[in-house]
C-alpha cells in the first residue's frame, strides 16, 4: 500500500515579507477609515481659517483645540481628497460630534456649508441677570426667559472652567460675573453660548494687576465684585466710583452698615433714588440698613470702573455720601453733616 505523506507548503522569505507588508497597510486603512470617521466628543466651537494657513498649521490648532485627535489623518484625508491646498478664509463653527472628513469638507467648503448668521446684543452696566433675561427675551434671543434664568443661577457649574470664581459660594448664581458689553453671537446661540463669552471677557478684564490689588486689599475676588456691583449701582462716574469705594471700605471697617440704597432695591426690585423708611426695615441680609458688612452676593453685572474703583480706592476722610436726582455727589464726613445734606438736596 502506497504513503502519501503530505508537507506543509512553504512560503518563500519575499511571499512572507509581502503578506506582512499587506496585512499592515490592511489594518492602517481599517484604522485611517474609522478615525476619519470617528465623531469627536466636544461642544460645538468656533475655528478661524487665516490667509497663508496650511494643512500642518490648520492641524495642528485643531487638535490643540481637542477638536480632532489625529494631526496625520487629519493631513492624509486632505491630501486624498485633493483638498490640502484649498483651503478658505474665514471663521467657521465646528459642529459637536464632527469627524475628521466633516471638519475637512467645511473648511475647503467642499460640501455645502451654509454660515450661521450672527446677530449683535449689548448689556448695560449694572443690569441684573433677571434683566439680561428680560432683554434677551424681549429681542427674541432666547426661547424664554426661564431657560437663561437655568443656566446663570447656578455658579458651581462653570467653577472648573473659570478661576475668579472659585471663591464663591456654590449656591450661587452668576450676578456679578456677567461683564457688560457687546457681544457679536450667532442667532441660534444657546443661554449657556452666551454666558460662556460673558465668563471669557470677564477673565480678560480681570488683569493681573487688579488680582494683585484684590489681595493687597485682603479681599476675595467675590467680595471685591460684590462692593463693585454696590459702587455701580450707587454712583456713575468713575472718579466718584472711586472716592465712594473709600467710603464702603472705612464703614466696613468700623462695622458700620454700608446704608446703600441700592442693596435695598435689589430685594424689592424697585428703582428709587432714596428707599423708604419702611424698606429699610425689611429683614433681608441684603438689606445694608439693618445688617453691617457686605451682602451676600452681588446685586449686579458691574462695569470695569466699579470693579477698578471697588481694587482701587481714592483714599479720603467721608463716611457719607448722597446722590442728588441730578446726579450730583455731595459727600459728608460726619452724619449730622450728611442729614443736613439731604434736607437741602432730596
Amino acid at each position: 500500500m502506497r504513503t502519501y505523506l503530505y508537507k506543509k507548503r512553504k512560503y518563500s522569505r519575499g511571499k512572507k515579507i509581502s503578506l506582512a507588508i499587506f496585512s499592515i497597510l490592511f489594518l492602517v486603512i481599517i484604522w485611517y477609515r474609522l478615525a476619519i470617521n470617528q465623531p469627536n466628543d466636544i461642544a460645538s466651537v468656533e475655528y478661524q481659517v487665516k490667509s497663508g494657513d496650511s494643512d500642518q498649521t490648520i492641524s495642528r490648532e485643531l487638535k490643540e483645540l481637542g477638536i480632532i485627535d489625529n494631526r496625520l489623518f487629519f493631513q492624509i484625508h486632505a491630501w486624498l481628497s485633493g483638498v490640502s491646498d484649498v483651503f478658505q478664509v474665514g471663521v467657521y463653527e465646528i459642529p459637536a460630534g464632527a469627524t475628521i472628513s466633516d471638519i475637512v469638507a467645511q473648511l475647503t467648503k467642499t460640501a455645502e456649508y451654509k454660515p450661521r448668521e450672527e446677530i449683535a446684543v449689548t448689556f448695560i452696566e449694572g443690569w441684573t441677570i433677571d434683566q439680561m433675561g428680560d432683554y434677551l427675551f424681549a429681542e427674541g434671543v432666547v426661547p424664554s426667559k426661564d431657560e437663561w434664568t437655568s443656566v446663570v443661577s447656578s455658579i458651581k457649574r462653570f467653577k472648573s472652567n473659570y478661576d475668579f470664581l472659585q471663591d464663591a459660594p456654590n449656591n450661587a448664581s452668576l450676578e456679578g460675573f456677567l461683564f457688560p458689553d457687546t457681544y457679536r453671537i450667532f442667532n441660534d446661540a444657546t443661554p449657556e453660548d452666551i454666558v460662556k463669552k460673558m465668563l471669557d471677557n470677564f477673565g480678560l478684564k480681570l488683569t493681573p494687576d487688579l488680582r494683585a490689588q484684590i489681595e493687597v486689599n485682603n479681599m476675595s475676588i467675590y467680595d471685591t465684585i460684590i462692593l463693585a456691583s454696590i459702587i455701580e449701582k450707587e454712583v456713575s462716574a468713575p472718579a466718584d466710583m472711586a472716592k465712594v469705594a473709600s467710603i464702603f471700605y472705612k464703614r466696613l471697617n468700623a462695622n458700620i452698615g454700608l446704608q446703600a440704597d441700592s442693596t435695598v432695591n435689589y430685594v424689592t426690585k424697585k428703582d428709587l433714588p432714596a428707599v423708604t423708611l419702611e424698606d429699610t426695615q425689611i429683614d433681608s441680609l441684603y438689606n445694608t440698613y439693618k445688617y453691617a458688612g457686605l451682602p451676600p452676593g452681588p446685586i449686579s453685572n458691574p462695569s470695569l470702573s466699579a470693579i477698578s474703583a471697588a481694587a482701587h480706592p481714592e483714599r479720603n476722610e467721608y463716611y457719607y455720601f448722597l446722590t442728588t436726582p441730578e446726579g450730583r455727589v455731595i459727600y459728608s464726613v460726619t452724619f449730622d453733616e450728611h442729614r443736613q445734606n439731604k434736607l437741602k438736596y432730596l
